[in-house]
């Protein structure tokens, strides 16, 4: 049953495993690159200080290589990176089901088989294989190629491309093949169960996108006032901005104005009332948490609809 299973679906395994050889291959290439730079710390360093003037005059050369090889390469290679684990998921999930139903071979296959359980399990475990092997790689490429692109950070990931490495890319290729195979033993058609299971993962990612902002807002904390923002050190998110009283309560910019007395300007905050504006962030080493956090829901949600799928396979009536 794997090798059948693999046949069955070898144009889509084919693809999906050349897609992400390619993305690992052109990942490594771009990671030489710019590990050749060989831009010194000091460079580094005098950057982020500088924001986009890079000091000394010996360093612009090599910062200017840097920008390019980023606009051109590195941004759009990490957002295919960050689409591309869910597209194998939609690819491979889809057949798995929905194929036999649409080409009228189901019942010979169900016949054939001690039960429709195993059946079911038999044609999804082996792809299933493939998918994490493939999620695997684009992860793997993508961390190499955020470790290289920001050398400054010790390869710690930033946190707005947390979904890129490590669990959550996986876990979403997960989620996506369930929501896919679910959707083509519904539907029994795989071009409907295709569009319909897509534009419910670009809903489910923008879903993640916002929950993330909330998980952001619960982790924030004081890093810099808000005139001098924070120093070359912090590594994290800005995620916020807010008044801090001298007893260290935070306020917003309304709760901290509603204070202001009649016939004050807001001046009064940090001249009298000896307020301050201070920005709200989150580290990157919360990166790991946030990973776990999404991925667990990733993989609750694939888990789910891969066993919801079970009864309808047992109660499914093949297409006449």
């Amino acid at each position: 049953m794997p090798r059948l299973s693999i046949r069955l679906e070898r144009f889509e395994v084919i693809a999906v495993l050349i897609a992400a050889s390619l993305l690992a291959g052109a990942a490594a290439y771009v990671s030489m690159r710019l590990d050749g730079l060989a831009i010194e710390d000091a460079c580094w360093r005098s950057w982020l200080a500088q924001g986009d003037r890079p000091f000394p005059e010996s360093c612009i050369a090599g910062i200017n290589a840097w920008h390019d090889l980023n606009d051109v390469f590195v941004r759009g290679g990490l957002a295919t990176m960050n689409f591309l684990p869910l597209a194998f998921g939609l690819v491979l999930g889809v057949p798995v089901v929905g194929r036999e139903l649409e080409g009228r071979t189901a019942a010979l296959a169900w016949s054939l088989s001690p039960s429709r359980t195993r059946w079911y399990a038999g044609r999804m475990l082996p792809i299933l294989l493939v998918l994490v092997a493939a999620s695997v790689v684009s992860a793997l490429a993508a961390t190499a190629l955020e470790g290289a692109r920001e050398p400054w950070s010790g390869g710690q990931l930033s946190l707005w491309d947390a979904e890129l490495s490590g669990p959550p890319p996986v876990a979403r290729a997960v989620a996506a093949f369930g929501l896919a195979v679910l959707l083509g033993a519904v539907l029994g058609r795989t071009l409907p169960a295709l569009i319909v299971s897509g534009a419910l993962v670009v809903a489910a990612v923008a879903i993640a996108a916002g929950a993330q902002g909330v998980w952001l807002d619960t982790q924030k904390s004081v890093v810099a006032d808000a005139d001098s923002g924070p120093g070359p050190d912090f590594s994290g998110a800005i995620v916020d901005v807010a008044w801090q009283a001298p007893d260290g309560r935070l306020l917003t910019d309304e709760e901290a104005l509603g204070l202001v007395p009649a016939g004050e300007t807001a001046s009064w905050l940090w001249t009298t009332a000896g307020m301050r504006q201070v920005q709200l962030g989150v580290s990157d080493d919360r990166v790991a948490d946030w990973q776990w956090l999404e991925a667990g829901v990733a993989l609750a949600a694939g888990a789910g609809f891969l066993i919801a799928t079970i009864p309808i396979v047992d109660r499914r009536t093949p297409l006449p």
